[in-house]
């Protein structure tokens, strides 16, 4: 009887085996394929960017672009400042328009100009008929405003003004 039961004990003890071997050769099957796909999808993603990099790389080189890159500073709760420098490149001509950007009080408001104040200081600007205001709105003494002007000799003139507070 003892040797039925080694004999079954063995039994049991291959199967136990079988499904053990069977279960990790499965299981490494599954991280070999996980790995596979992961690498996989890896390279797709990163052959499309290549792809949208290079189309984008084209695009630019065959049509006109423009390009800009902005600074823009902050003078404290009053009178704010900054520089924009616009690049437009179409065929052979290069052009380059650096925008100064103000933003305030209109404390004074004349035919061909706009005294803007904040932060202790005054600035003039100038405006002509090529200024464009947003929604038509012309500033008043007392509107907060943004104004994109050209600066020229020391002298802003605006090519846009927004009031901010209506």
């Amino acid at each position: 009887m003892e040797d039925k039961e080694v004999k079954d004990s063995e039994k049991r003890d291959n199967r136990v085996s079988e499904v053990n071997e069977s279960t990790r050769s499965r299981r490494g099957l599954i991280i070999g394929v996980s790995i596979a796909a992961l690498v996989l999808v890896g390279s797709v993603i990163a052959g499309g960017a290549f792809l949208l990099n290079t189309l984008a790389r084209e695009r630019a080189e065959r049509a006109p672009y423009s390009a800009g890159n902005s600074i823009r500073f902050s003078g404290g709760a009053g009178l704010g400042y900054g520089r924009e420098v616009y690049t437009e490149i179409t065929n052979d001509t290069v052009t380059t328009t650096v925008y100064t950007y103000l933003t305030g009080v209109v404390v004074a408001v004349n035919s061909d100009n706009i005294v803007v104040a904040g932060n202790g200081k005054q600035t003039t600007i100038q405006t002509n008929s090529s200024t464009t205001y947003t929604n038509d709105d012309k500033p008043a003494v007392n509107d907060t405003v943004v104004i994109k002007g050209t600066t020229a000799d020391n002298k802003t003139t605006a090519t846009e003004i927004r009031v901010a507070n209506r």
